[in-house]
């Protein structure tokens, strides 16, 4: 069987394989653009009808609770390192994320922050000077600089706002590749209908 075998006039005609032992040409559908928005009506009315729709196709937001603690990490820490500290030991801005929302990062480790901001290009491996409170001895330990996740934050802003052009022109591609797929439609129909 060679895909030289159909030609365009066999719309919707195909090579069948996996439905028993051996392949075979089979018949099907073929819908276009305007058959199968016909289609996609009758079958949202009646999703509609059995009480079927959720989610996005109801006009509902995703449910984004973990995306917005994620992506609200790096403002949480902005939020428990105030700028006249400037640098924290890692132990010191976990328990002041836990703090600050317990839902979200309660029983985090150094480890996990770390873990957590290294997408953002934050390390948190550098030696900051701090007092240890159960002491009240200074000492080295790995922490936060603060610069380095307001930078982090920039950086954040900034594709966003990438992410948001690219998403508009995406948009407006698709909606030019419909056009050239209805005129081409249109133009097949009319050609059709002059053979027929």
């Amino acid at each position: 069987m060679r895909a030289t075998t159909f030609s365009r006039r066999d719309v919707g005609i195909g090579y069948l394989a996996g439905e028993g032992d051996d392949p075979h040409i089979t018949r099907s559908y073929y819908v276009d653009g305007p058959a199968a928005e016909t289609v996609i009506v009758r079958a949202r009315a009646m999703r509609e009808k059995a009480g079927t729709l959720s989610g996005h196709a109801l006009g509902q937001a995703p449910d984004q609770a973990a995306e917005l603690a994620a992506a609200s990490l790096l403002d949480d820490v902005l939020a428990v390192v105030p700028a006249t500290e400037g640098k924290v030991w890692s132990e010191t801005v976990v328990e002041r994320l836990a703090e600050l929302r317990p839902a979200a990062y309660d029983g985090w480790r150094p480890e996990q922050l770390s873990a957590a901001l290294k997408p953002y290009g934050v390390t948190t491996g550098r030696q900051v000077w701090g007092t240890d409170p159960a002491t009240g001895k200074g000492a080295n330990c790995k922490g936060v600089h603060r610069e380095d996740i307001a930078a982090a934050v920039e950086v954040e802003a900034w594709l966003l706002l990438d992410r948001q052009s690219l998403q508009q022109q995406l948009e407006a591609i698709r909606a030019e590749l419909r056009e050239v797929n209805d005129r081409l439609t249109a133009i097949e129909r009319r050609d059709s209908a002059a053979r027929d």
